[in-house]
């Protein structure tokens, strides 16, 4: 029984990653809050890495000129069950803001969406944001 288990699992393995690694997310959120349209978002896994896409100008990444317009940054997957995905993406240690990381959710029952931003230093709360994707 167990081998039958054993053979069913790797004869799927390929199945379940190649699903993995077509999932794209297309989320919005409102960076800024008095903002009159949601800041799009796209976002792809790809094996164990989640590829941010940056599909338009992002009010975040404006302000702290952290990224060019082209340019993707890669999370690392940690948890992507059925129902929730979380990726995260660590920076290089910096004098000045210490340690710090970027946490993207994505709870796939409720379609919300949230990026955490956490740090060894203070941490500026406008780094936060949360909204809605649609997985496609």
């Amino acid at each position: 029984m167990f081998v039958v288990f054993l053979g069913f699992l790797i004869a799927y393995a390929p199945t379940m990653a190649a699903a993995a690694s077509d999932a794209t997310w297309f989320c919005s959120a409102l960076i800024i809050k008095s903002a009159k349209k949601p800041t799009p978002f796209k976002f792809q896994v790809r094996g164990s890495e989640l590829i941010d896409f940056k599909v338009e100008e992002n009010a975040f990444y404006k302000k702290w000129e952290l990224r060019d317009r082209d340019e993707t940054m890669t999370y690392r997957i940690v948890e992507d069950t059925p129902k929730s995905l979380v990726a995260v993406h660590a920076y290089p240690f910096d004098k000045e803001s210490g340690s710090s990381a970027v946490m993207i959710l994505i709870d796939k029952a409720s379609n919300e969406f949230r990026q955490i931003v956490v740090s060894t230093k203070e941490t500026d709360p406008s780094t936060n944001y949360e909204g809605t994707c649609l997985q496609k």
